[in-house]
């Protein structure tokens, strides 16, 4: 009799491939026809969800105060402009955070540290030619992870060794390759030199490979056998760990920057996410979070605790340039081996939908085709349209339309209707 979707703004709840089908959205339609209630839970609700709560669609149902037993939580934004990394206490910590986990170590309390990168450096980079180490498959850079010793893409799974001198210099005289960005493996390793007493820990995708590791990682830190815990965005959603008074988000702006207009969305509900994990138990939150950016909207509305100033002006925002919640968004993709075939084939399918949106008078207007911000996975190469339209219905016209044409082989298309990833 009722229907309960949690962590509703979730992107995992949007199928990227196959079928891409939104549970979220499925489970509206499967309590209309079910004629039972449907609770979209979340702190940080998606913009389109809380665009139909102010448009009353949506119930609006808020909760004011956190659980009975949570405290309250100070939020401290540590500009990183201001600290010359010689007074650093490490490449990655400041001193405020540095000093806070000391705290936390003495008080036998618990804290995590979010840094939402694997691996231990970004990528590798010659001194000499500035060649960066890249995935022949993706176009991509590959990260380093010292655990084993190796270069891996996050996309294809493509692994190396290191090479122990630029390949793309010539001669003895080869340049080295050097580490530049971080991880999380490296963030473990700071922390790990800086507080030798302390047990501390790791959890991202590589050190919890199946939900057995993962339990187990999570178990320690409930059972008090572990003081930090080192992680990507998994340690930010859902746990309730009482003995966590301490959250720490070492660099923001990972993600801040993307050419999405989701991002700062996806950043204020990261942020504000892991931090909900301090203080809930008796004893008070403290979150630090270090940025080069520390007046951004994502930042302030996140310290300020307030989900409806960021909404505010986002909302703002996504209507002046016509993105969602105020438009839907047909996405085609169109990918091959062949670098050029799916430039070609959307640069057709773009004038047969100009003449179907003419002879319809279907108000849709059409931005590409264009290459993919990242433009090649698992080598092919790929391209995309977006069709934005004040009402799904247009879009549905098109899609009925484009599906029986025919593509040539090795040419793959996908129609992604509410796309929550544009990369």
């Amino acid at each position: 009799g009722l229907i309960i979707v949690d962590e509703e703004h979730d992107g995992s709840y949007k199928q990227g491939d196959g079928l891409r089908y939104s549970a979220r959205d499925l489970a509206i339609v499967l309590a209309t026809l079910r004629k039972c209630p449907v609770i979209l839970g979340s702190a940080t609700p998606s913009l389109e969800t809380y665009q139909n709560a102010l448009t009353k669609k949506f119930q609006y149902l808020p909760l004011k105060q956190r659980h009975q037993s949570g405290s309250e939580i100070s939020i401290n934004i540590i500009d990183m402009n201001k600290t010359r990394r010689d007074d650093l206490p490490s490449e990655n910590l400041s001193l405020e955070l540095y000093n806070a986990l000391n705290e936390v170590i003495d008080r036998k309390e618990q804290a995590f540290i979010l840094y939402n990168r694997r691996g231990f450096a970004s990528y590798l980079q010659c001194n000499s030619c500035n060649t960066v180490m890249k995935c022949p498959y993706c176009d991509v850079t590959l990260t380093f992870h010292s655990s084993n010793n190796k270069l891996k893409c996050h996309y294809c799974d493509y692994q190396t060794t290191p090479p122990q001198k630029c390949p793309n210099c010539k001669g003895e005289e080869a340049g080295e390759l050097i580490q530049r960005g971080s991880g999380t493996e490296k963030i473990f390793d700071e922390i790990k030199t800086l507080f030798p007493q302390a047990n501390i820990a790791r959890l991202d995708r590589d050190a919890a490979e199946n939900p057995l590791q993962y339990r187990a990682i999570l178990d320690d830190v409930r059972n008090g056998n572990t003081d930090i815990l080192v992680g990507t965005q998994m340690i930010a959603k859902g746990h309730d760990l009482p003995g966590v008074t301490l959250v720490g988000i070492v660099d923001c702006d990972v993600g801040l920057h993307l050419p999405d207009f989701r991002a700062s969305e996806r950043v204020f509900q990261l942020l504000t996410q892991a931090s909900g994990r301090a203080g809930r138990g008796a004893s008070q939150g403290r979150v630090f979070l270090q940025t080069r950016v520390p007046n951004h909207l994502s930042l302030v509305a996140t310290e300020k605790k307030s989900f409806a100033a960021f909404a505010k002006v986002e909302l703002a925002n996504r209507k002046d340039l016509f993105y969602p919640p105020f438009s839907r968004i047909l996405r085609i993709l169109a990918s091959s081996e062949n670098s050029q075939d799916p430039y070609i084939f959307l640069s057709q399918l773009k004038e047969i939908i100009n003449k179907i949106v003419s002879q319809k008078e279907l108000g849709v207007s059409v931005l590409g085709p264009c290459p993919t911000v990242i433009a090649k996975i698992r080598n092919r190469w790929r391209w995309h349209l977006l069709l934005k339209s004040a009402t799904p219905s247009a879009l549905n016209v098109i899609v009925k339309t484009l599906q029986d044409i025919k593509v040539k082989k090795g040419l793959r298309v996908a129609y992604d209707l509410d796309p929550q990833d544009l990369l």
